[in-house]
């Protein structure tokens, strides 16, 4: 087990009513052995035969009721356990919920902010080669092509993009605060 859960485990059955219930079967276990180490003719006794089946007896329902107590405990635990699962997905998809938002938010800005610049631009279509299909996206990613994906990405950066940059965001990047801006090559 999980060494939480193995804690919590330990926990619910060391339960002081659970304990006493185990250390009575383990004095019944000890009666019962000083009754077989007992010398052979008390044993053949009545007596003998009686409280030996009166301590089998009793032994048999302490275990029984250890055994039920111990399931309805760690039964009780898994219950909590599962609850708390459930808690804990909800706040994380609330979470998600939450950035989400977010996110659409600040997509719905950059629009705004580049419907007003009039920059609105088309990428370039991607085409596929014989070795790939091209699959129209409809908001469903899938996990075994995760790294396989590829968009076409405008250069946000029109102001600071130096002169001849491509406006798809593909080959020279934006140049860095305080370095030299480097020649155009000669053709």
């Amino acid at each position: 087990m999980p060494e939480g859960t193995e804690r919590a485990a330990r926990a619910v059955l060391s339960d002081k009513s659970l304990v006493k219930r185990f250390e009575y079967v383990d004095e019944l276990t000890r009666e019962i052995n000083q009754h077989d180490n007992a010398d052979t003719s008390w044993k053949n006794t009545n007596i003998a035969q009686t409280i030996l089946a009166d301590l089998t007896l009793q032994k048999s329902l302490a275990m029984n009721e250890g055994g039920d107590l111990s399931r309805r405990r760690i039964k009780r635990l898994t219950d909590e356990l599962a609850q708390l699962i459930k808690r804990v997905i909800k706040i994380e998809y609330e979470i998600l919920q939450g950035a989400k938002g977010d996110l659409e938010q600040e997509v719905q800005q950059e629009q705004q902010i580049i419907h007003e610049a009039g920059i609105q631009k088309r990428p370039e279509e991607i085409r596929a080669d014989d070795e790939h299909d091209m699959w129209p996206f409809t908001g469903e990613y899938w996990r075994d092509e995760l790294g396989y994906y590829r968009v076409k990405i405008l250069n946000k950066c029109a102001k600071n993009a130096p002169e001849g940059a491509p406006s798809t965001g593909e080959g020279v990047a934006a140049p860095v605060e305080g370095a030299e801006t480097p020649e155009p090559p000669i053709k």
